[in-house]
């Protein structure tokens, strides 16, 4: 396994503190799904739907409570779930 280093974790750090696509959201125009876990310790779940509701016609996939609570690396945490979700969401947006 590949552990981060303490200057990559600041270098991603520092990247979170200054990146701002907000005012690029509203010309998004492919279908998106925004998947974001209750339990994340690192980025609020606030975020995920903030996001979601700038995206027009984006889809909030929330992992809450009744999905184990899971966190910031939600696909390890529901693995089978998330690919059963993301073929649906495929699938409808399949032309």
């Amino acid at each position: 396994m590949v552990r981060r280093s303490p200057a990559g974790l600041k270098a991603q750090l520092n990247a979170l503190g200054r990146f701002n696509s907000t005012k690029h959201l509203a010309a998004v125009s492919c279908p998106s799904l925004v998947v974001h876990g209750h339990g994340d310790g690192v980025i609020p779940f606030a975020n995920a739907a903030s996001l979601a509701a700038k995206v027009p016609g984006a889809k909030l996939l929330e992992w809450g409570e009744d999905a184990g609570n899971a966190g910031h690396f939600f696909w390890l945490d529901k693995p089978v779930d998330l690919v059963a979700e993301l073929d649906d969401f495929f699938k409808l947006r399949d032309n």
